[in-house]
């Protein structure tokens, strides 16, 4: 009797799983090192090879948002409860890069239409108005508008999937870590 092997699951079912057991690590896991650490795991089960490239873009992402979290924390936008460096949690330092790799692995989409500086200026954009002076009251107003204006320049079907995409992960992830006392507004 020959054994059969079991085919792989397929890559979105392996990358929701991904996602789901990040969101886990991140409100139940106890401490930001414990955190990381099965974040990084997780990551590694779920991505498989990262490209030196997706290196390289994922650590420019998690620069941008670095420097908007910090314009947030020193302007009194949110706080995280636990900071470990700088006001926040070690595994936030690669979080975006995360979120983003993921989006782009899950959606397996085309490269958008602006060209390879085109992601880096969305996430610059997009990370801007936390370092605005605008009230806290005003933000979601403002992201709001400028992703109304992104889309009406970039409204290709898959403009719209990563951006809705990237919406519901951010709800996720914005509810599991205030629910589980990560952060607070």
């Amino acid at each position: 009797m020959q054994r059969q092997s079991l085919a792989p699951p397929p890559k979105r079912l392996v990358l929701a799983a991904q996602l789901l057991a990040t969101a886990a690590a991140l409100g139940w896991i106890p401490t930001n090192a414990a955190k990381l650490v099965a974040m990084l795991v997780i990551w590694r089960l779920g991505f498989g090879r990262v490209s030196p490239a997706e290196l390289v873009a994922m650590m420019l992402v998690n620069l941008f948002f670095v420097l908007a979290n910090q314009a947030a924390l020193a302007r009194g936008i949110f706080g995280f409860d636990d900071p470990d460096f700088l006001g926040m949690p070690v595994y936030e330092y690669l979080m975006w890069g995360f979120y983003t790799l993921h989006a782009i692995r899950f959606l397996d989409g085309s490269a958008p239409r602006g060209g390879r500086l085109f992601p880096f200026a969305a996430a610059a954009i997009f990370a801007l108005p936390f370092a605005l002076p605008i009230g806290p009251a005003r933000l979601p107003a403002v992201s709001a508008a400028l992703l109304a204006v992104c889309l009406a320049l970039f409204h290709q079907r898959m403009d719209f999937a990563y951006a809705g995409y990237m919406a519901a992960v951010g709800a996720l992830f914005e509810y599991v870590g205030v629910w589980t006392g990560q952060w607070h507004y």
